[in-house]
């Protein structure tokens, strides 16, 4: 027993090679033997430019260490790879999660979507494709998404960020090459004005001043943080204004939005799993 104990924690740790639908990554943490466990798809940042599925590889051992399956990929990302081609690749990934649920985490995983910074942006719009083609998700995960290429908030202005310089700024203009994607909800989630069987989406912004009312919903507890750069958040993240229009059209849907106080990286409370219902692919 105690031999397994260590095979399967060193599993967890490690993470395991896994490709999908032609995408590489790691995939967390494994099927228990009975019931089924939270299926997530864990997208990293880099601004649409650049990133690997290695990026996030320590938040999601984490996750998978308060029981979840977590996997990871690396998605074609801008010049080469503009919008909406990463968000078809990582469209038929999702659909061979959901098929293939059984064998990752048990039959009635609820499958989620996460990201950071632009791969919570490409989280948010598979959620809103899942919607349209009618495949049900448990949630979504943004943590400091980049929703909004105008980036004008004071958040962003704090960071000095958002000149023709900053390399958000590129990441949207090389990612949303053509001027009608500007106003697509897929590429540009905050300008979405139909939320309504939407998967619930707490937000995970290290700007927030306030924590989360627990009546609401579980905290977010934080993982031990290799960086105390506020702006690396506040930047991704363009709160203030544009965010609190979400905020507000994402309560009216009745999606709980949970926010966190703090820097650094983040780490799940395993409860946060059981705001939602199972899903049904």
């Amino acid at each position: 027993m105690f031999a397994d104990r260590k095979i399967i924690e060193a599993r967890i740790a490690e993470g395991e090679e896994a490709t999908i639908a032609g995408l590489a990554g790691q995939r967390f943490g494994q099927r228990p033997a009975r019931g089924a466990k939270p299926l997530l798809l864990l997208l990293h940042g880099g601004a649409f430019l650049g990133g690997k599925a290695q990026d996030v590889a320590p938040l999601a051992r984490h996750i998978a260490e308060d029981s979840a399956v977590v996997q990871t990929l690396s998605y074609p990302t801008a010049p080469t790879h503009p919008f909406p081609i990463a968000i078809d690749a990582l469209t038929q990934a999702l659909g061979w999660m959901g098929n293939a649920r059984r064998e990752l985490a048990g039959k009635t995983a609820p499958l989620y979507v996460a990201g950071v910074k632009a791969g919570a942006n490409l989280a948010a719009a598979l959620a809103l494709r899942a919607r349209d083609d009618h495949h049900r998700l448990a949630g979504q995960i943004l943590i400091a998404p980049m929703l909004d290429p105008r980036m004008g908030s004071a958040a962003m202005r704090e960071a000095n960020q958002g000149g023709a310089d900053c390399v958000f700024a590129r990441g949207w203009q090389q990612y949303l090459v053509e001027g009608r994607h500007t106003e697509h909800p897929y590429g540009v989630p905050m300008a979405v004005t139909r939320l309504a069987d939407v998967a619930p989406a707490p937000i995970v912004d290290r700007r927030c001043r306030r924590r989360p009312d627990a009546r609401r919903g579980p905290p977010l507890r934080r993982a031990p943080a290799r960086s105390r750069c506020a702006s690396d958040g506040a930047a991704a993240a363009g709160a203030s204004r544009s965010k609190r229009r979400l905020v507000a059209a994402a309560r009216r849907a009745g999606a709980p939005v949970l926010r966190f106080n703090g820097s650094g990286g983040y780490r799940l409370n395993p409860d946060f799993f059981n705001l939602t219902t199972p899903s049904q692919g």
